[in-house]
């Protein structure tokens, strides 16, 4: 049995970091006016794919909230390997 420590997409911890520590991602939905979704992280690994989709739709996009469906999804994989999770959000407005 393991602790995962897990961390959201808004938290900004450098790749080496991540790989250093063995943490684990939850990505927050970017969106787009017209629909597009990408997942901050999986989706969209760079600044540079960030500002081309920018470009490319002709806006910004919006940082959705994590969906509880996703929250329990990746919790579920955690617990049923029978590891345990320590996971710290970056959302200040909750």
């Amino acid at each position: 049995m393991s602790i995962i420590i897990m961390v959201d997409s808004c938290a900004n911890i450098t790749k080496t970091m991540i790989k250093k520590h063995g943490l684990s991602i939850l990505p927050y939905n970017i969106m787009f006016n017209n629909g597009d979704c990408y997942k901050d992280v999986l989706d969209i690994r760079n600044q540079e794919q960030l500002l081309s989709l920018i470009d490319s739709h002709g806006t910004f996009p919006k940082i959705d909230q994590i969906p509880m469906s996703d929250i329990e999804s990746c919790f579920r994989k955690i617990i049923e390997s029978g590891d345990d999770i320590l996971y710290t959000f970056t959302n200040d407005t909750l």
